[in-house]
C-alpha cells in the first residue's frame, strides 16, 4: 500500500490494527514510517522513539527514527540512531551511506569521506 502510494489508506490501516493490538511494534514501526512520507515526521519521531525504548534491538525502527530526524532536517541528530542500526545490522548499506553523508556534511573526517566512497560503490552494485 506505501508503495502504491496511498499513504492515507496504509495510515488508516495501521492505526486501526493499534487499535486491536495496541502497542504492536511492527505496526508502529510502520506508522512511523508512513507518517514521514505524509511530511509528519515529528508525530512519526515520538511514536518510532517509543518503539525504540521498548525494542532496543529493532533495527528497522531506529533507521525509520533517523529518517524522522532526517525529514526534519536535523542530521546531527539522527547519527546516534543510524549508529545503533549499524551495530545492530552492521551490513546496511544504505544506513551506512547516509550516516557517512551526515559525517561528510558536518564535517567530518577523511576516513568517512573514505567509508562513504566505498558505500556509494556497493549500492550501485
Amino acid at each position: 500500500m506505501i508503495q502504491a502510494g496511498d499513504l492515507q489508506m496504509a495510515e488508516a490501516i495501521c492505526r486501526e490494527s493499534l487499535q486491536k493490538f495496541p502497542g504492536e511494534n511492527n505496526f508502529s514501526c510502520l506508522l512511523g514510517a508512513v507518517l514521514i512520507r505524509l511530511r509528519r515526521p515529528e508525530e512519526a519521531e515520538t511514536l518510532l522513539r517509543g518503539v525504540t525504548e521498548r525494542v532496543p534491538d529493532f533495527t528497522k525502527a531506529h533507521d525509520e527514527l533517523a529518517n524522522a530526524m532526517l525529514a526534519q532536517n536535523q542530521p546531527e541528530r539522527a547519527v546516534p540512531s543510524l549508529e545503533r542500526t549499524l551495530e545492530l545490522e552492521p551490513d546496511n548499506k544504505l544506513a551506512r551511506y547516509k550516516l557517512g553523508k551526515i559525517r561528510a556534511a558536518l564535517g567530518g573526517q577523511q576516513s568517512d569521506e573514505k567509508t562513504l566512497d566505498e558505500t556509494e560503490k556497493a549500492l550501485m552494485d
